[in-house]
């Protein structure tokens, strides 16, 4: 989008993304009625999947097999560069207090 203009899409992935719309609709209407409790309880187990050291190395994995961008080794690394930004900011803000 250098030019300002939005990308199109090709037919295969506009049908790639009817299929995931699809599957997020179907999702959406399956949890429609569910409680405050039980919606937290689902974001927390969704949070807990995706923060998994083993599920975590296999989204990198596929992600990058399904983009043939980017590396493991360097992609595995970035979380850890997070969690020790997020500690340094922490002990700054509570010696700060």
């Amino acid at each position: 989008m250098a030019d300002g203009k939005p990308k199109s899409t090709t037919p295969e992935q506009d049908a790639e993304l009817d299929a995931a719309f699809e599957k997020a609709r179907a999702a959406m209407a399956q949890i429609e009625d569910y409680t405050q409790e039980q919606l937290d309880r689902l974001c927390q187990a969704i949070a807990w999947s995706v923060a998994n050291k083993v599920t975590f190395t296999r989204l990198v994995k596929e992600g990058i097999e399904a983009s043939g961008l980017g590396d493991p080794v360097s992609r595995m690394g970035k979380p850890g560069e997070d969690d020790a930004h997020r500690r340094t900011a922490r002990s700054s803000s509570s010696s700060a207090a």
